[in-house]
């Protein structure tokens, strides 16, 4: 729902008790699987590789944003530079990339990682 016009932004699906059971089972599956193998370093790749897509289609996202909560398209495309700069120059490449880190505990802002 766009909060300017009230109008809907778009239609999708309302999830069933049986959709998020198959969302947690793939998820589990994930990271217990594939994804608890994958070493910091690759990690640390993988997030930047997701910071290249957020920049790569920025605009679209702001855009997206933009009717998502009412602000304007500049404001929204802020909001998207922020995110990006997040990742990119936050702790979750870094950290890990640079120092060859394993996750167990520090505390970043509101979240409690543990480092062994």
């Amino acid at each position: 729902m766009n909060p300017t016009t009230e109008k809907p932004i778009c239609d999708f699906h309302e999830a069933t008790v049986e959709d998020i059971d198959v969302a947690v089972a793939a998820a589990r599956a994930a990271f217990e699987g594939p994804w608890s193998k994958v070493t910091p370093e690759d990690r640390g790749k993988l997030i930047n590789k997701f910071v290249q897509l957020i920049e790569r289609d920025a605009a679209q996202i702001a855009a997206v944003e933009a009717l998502n909560n009412g602000k304007s398209v500049f404001m929204a495309g802020l909001d998207v530079g922020y995110c990006a700069s997040t990742f990119r120059l936050g702790i979750y490449p870094n950290y890990f990339y640079k120092s060859n880190r394993k996750l167990d505990t520090m505390l970043v802002g509101p979240i409690r990682l543990k480092e062994k």
